[in-house]
């Protein structure tokens, strides 16, 4: 039988040095981008303090599942002005003649 937590979660983690939250949500779910590893941190937030950075050896850390909703929004994507061209229409190249 199990309890009510342990279906909110797919693992626990024991944090070994050299760990951080993105090498984390690497193993767990194969991306380590902003959005993978905040659901960890917010899972654990209790624990971790309100730096994600400062993960300590020996914490454990429950893992929730990928599609768990966090209660921080994500930042909006910004693009510099050299990217924002580059991925812009493709703009037409006239020739002289």
């Amino acid at each position: 039988m199990s309890t009510p937590n342990s279906s909110k979660f797919i693992a626990q983690h024991t944090v070994v040095a050299g760990d951080t939250l993105s090498h984390i949500a690497l193993k767990y779910y194969g991306s380590a981008i902003k959005e993978k590893w905040m659901l960890i941190y917010e899972a654990n937030k209790d624990a971790i303090g309100d730096n994600p950075n400062l993960i300590q050896p020996g914490m454990v850390l429950n893992i929730p599942p990928q599609d768990a909703p966090t209660t921080t929004p994500s930042e909006p994507v910004r693009k510099t002005g050299s990217e924002l061209r580059q991925s812009g229409p493709e703009r037409k190249k006239f020739e002289s003649s």
